[in-house]
């Protein structure tokens, strides 16, 4: 087979992790840039009904996306059954994903734990209000779950 055979030829395992892909970032293109602008409106933005909106909006439009596009996508074919190499890199995108996921939430925990203590007035931590700590979680998902996807389409190009 020449190099533009193999290119094109994509189960439809790699199919659904380049769309995960594709909706994360773009889920992601468009949350980070109002989420900054939020930022950039101070305290009571970030307490107020727009920050919630965002959160509830990301949220279900990540939902909604991955459906359609699921249903698109398995309304031609259905998956094929798993083999020990499909195994393999789903784990090792997996771990990549909970490693990712455990980092994230362990800053959140130690900012957190900082700010309440007496020593963290002292450092420049930023100040987690509830609704910070949703965005910074949602913000954590995201990564791990680009992070996971973009592996496993690696490894299914290059070979585990």
């Amino acid at each position: 087979m020449t190099r533009d055979e193999t290119t094109l030829e994509w189960s439809i395992r790699e199919k659904n992790l380049l769309v995960e892909l594709l909706v994360n970032g773009l889920i992601a293109l468009y949350y980070l840039p109002k989420l900054f602008w939020l930022l950039q409106r101070g305290d009571e933005a970030l307490r107020g009904g727009a920050m919630v909106n965002l959160i509830i909006g990301v949220v279900m439009m990540a939902i909604f996306a991955r459906i359609v596009l699921a249903m698109f996508l398995h309304a031609k074919q259905d998956p094929e059954p798993m083999d020990e190499r499909d195994l393999q890199i789903e784990r090792r995108g997996n771990v990549l994903f909970g490693n990712v996921l455990q980092i994230c939430v362990l800053v959140v925990i130690c900012t957190t734990a900082a700010q309440q203590m007496a020593w963290g007035n002292n450092l420049p931590v930023p100040i987690l209000t509830p609704l910070a700590i949703a965005n910074v979680l949602l913000v954590s998902l995201m990564m791990a779950g680009i992070a996971r996807e973009a592996m496993m389409v690696v490894l299914y190009r290059r070979g585990v």
